[in-house]
């Protein structure tokens, strides 16, 4: 059989808009919520991890250089004002009280603790670091403290200064007690692990990979912190997005009623759009109610969009019950439609993958690919017959990490995610 006609029809068949209605699904993270559960729409749960192992994680993007902090293990961190990297030995922590206390933000991955004061004016600043045009390093100028109250464990105390993020993708640290005890300098290889959004460290045993490839999750159903006002920032249990993937809140509508037609300009990047707002605790009664009125439309990163109303809440196990329907298939459906089947084949890729897409008519394609902080790599404008095109994409100019690859024509525009391993 002819191998493009193969292909063709097998891009057709997984282009099929879904006929069944809301299917029910379940997530277990334990009691205390002690995992983070990684989940895909079409494809169900894809992992756990521990929520507790673990207290940095590391952007494995070469181009990011976003360092977060484990907030669940009740972890804080404190930004020295006095000293800079030179001063790591005879750091004094009087007045510690007073010093700058720095947070995961809950709305980007990008911006973990140690990257808050970064300056926004400033592209290359990353808060712990500057990034260098000549030596394509980032080199650290910030002293930090962070303590360390894991539940029912002794206090620990620590101080860490990040060296810097190397042009070949390794971050090295110092690590060190207060008192200059257990003063070690580690390196977090992150070019093994470019398919996942950030690898893991346990500060006193190593690196930990608890996440699945990126490419293979849509949400994590997991422990982070917010800011609540009153309270002030305070451990939530909640849901948040990969990225490439975007929410749209429906709130108050009938659940079973609302379309995401009525959506459509209203999708955000906030990684936290689901969040945790659709429980609530109920003083009266000592247990958690959901919000019964709210629905989220989930546009994933190909374009399909998912519609998720949760269902059951259950704290003491950290059970989850929700019902998922899968609404819309990005252009195959569409009458209007003149650009669909957009696909990127092989993937993972190495050296080299093909872009594969349908066009209806003959005429100018543009063919954009950008990295997970929206920063266009490439751009290419080709000139398509209508009908089943292929394209050759030269990825062995990428660095390992996921893409996204953007075909528009004058009318319209598809995408499909590409990970380069």
């Amino acid at each position: 059989m002819n191998k493009l006609f193969t292909i063709s029809m097998m891009l057709l068949a997984c282009s099929k808009i879904f006929a069944q209605g809301a299917v029910l699904d379940t997530v277990v993270m334990g009691p205390g919520y002690s995992n983070e559960i990684f989940y895909s729409l079409p494809n169900d749960e894809q992992g756990s991890s521990g929520s507790y192992n673990w207290q940095l994680a590391f952007a494995t993007n070469l181009m990011d250089a976003s360092i977060r902090v484990n907030h669940a293990l009740g972890m804080s961190v404190y930004q020295d004002p006095n000293i800079d990297s030179t001063g790591f030995a005879t750091l004094d922590t009087t007045g510690i009280a007073t010093w700058p206390m720095l947070y995961n933000s809950d709305t980007s991955w990008r911006k973990g603790a140690f990257n808050e004061h970064a300056n926004s004016a400033n592209p290359f600043d990353f808060g712990w670091g500057t990034y260098s045009m000549t030596t394509h390093d980032v080199t650290g100028d910030s002293v930090y403290v962070v303590r360390i109250a894991p539940p029912s464990q002794p206090i620990m105390w620590l101080k860490l200064f990040f060296k810097k993020k190397t042009s070949t993708n390794d971050y090295i640290f110092r690590i060190a007690y207060l008192d200059n005890t257990f003063d070690q300098v580690y390196t977090v290889p992150c070019a093994t692990y470019t398919s996942k959004n950030f690898i893991y460290a346990a500060l006193q045993t190593g690196m930990i990979d608890r996440e699945p490839a990126s490419s293979t999750w849509d949400i994590t159903f997991n422990r982070y912190d917010t800011y609540i006002p009153g309270p002030g920032y305070y451990p939530v249990t909640g849901v948040s997005s990969n990225f490439g993937v975007t929410v749209a809140q429906a709130s108050p509508v009938d659940v079973n009623a609302v379309s995401y037609t009525n959506y459509a300009g209203m999708y955000h990047t906030n990684m936290t759009e689901i969040g945790y707002d659709w429980k609530f605790f109920n003083n009266g009664t000592g247990q958690y109610e959901l919000v019964d009125s709210t629905a989220y439309f989930i546009k994933l990163a190909d374009g399909n969009i998912w519609k998720m109303v949760f269902t059951g809440f259950e704290s003491a196990t950290g059970t989850i019950m929700f019902s998922k329907e899968h609404v819309f298939t990005n252009g195959i459906n569409e009458l209007n439609s003149t650009l669909n089947s957009v696909h990127v084949y092989p993937n993972p890729s190495s050296s080299n993958a093909t872009l594969m897409f349908d066009t209806k008519t003959a005429g100018n394609i543009s063919i954009e690919i950008s990295d997970v902080m929206g920063r266009t790599v490439s751009v290419e404008n080709i000139n398509a017959a209508a009908g089943f095109q292929t394209h050759a994409l030269h990825t062995s100019t990428l660095c390992n990490g996921t893409y996204f690859v953007t075909v528009a024509n004058a009318n319209e525009k598809q995408t499909a995610q590409l990970v380069v391993a």
